[in-house]
């Protein structure tokens, strides 16, 4: 770069240019890459994301299908069992609130454990 109408300074100036221009120049190819590179790993976690969301939704609606299933076979064990007055209340029916007194009632309460038939009377 020396030469006779190039003296040492002019030449160190120049080698310092092209040194800070390339530099630059792959300054910015880096960063094009990085970008480029988190553009591509922000796709990749978005389709695994949409990937669990998917799966979960699919073990969910397995699940479902699933217990579905169970009802159906056994059906006699999933019925719904209507509201009924407590089993082992013990004391006067007086102290039931607002339950009629029907066969149920008079059986839960019934001090003798046997439930009544439809003609039976049982004592109050």
């Amino acid at each position: 770069m020396v030469n006779d109408t190039t003296s040492h300074e002019q030449a160190a100036v120049l080698l310092t240019n092209l040194w800070a221009t390339s530099n630059q120049a792959k300054k910015v190819l880096l960063q094009a890459q990085v970008d480029a590179d988190e553009l591509e790993a922000e796709a990749v976690h978005q389709q695994e994301d949409e990937a669990r969301v998917l799966r979960e939704a699919e073990a969910l609606k397995d699940k479902d299908d699933l217990c579905k299933e169970e009802c159906k076979k056994n059906q006699a064990k999933f019925l719904l069992i209507p509201d009924q007055p407590r089993m082992f209340h013990r004391g006067p029916l007086s102290s039931l609130p607002n339950l009629p007194l029907d066969r149920w009632t008079r059986a839960i309460a019934s001090p003798y454990g046997t439930t009544p038939t439809k003609d039976s009377k049982m004592p109050l």
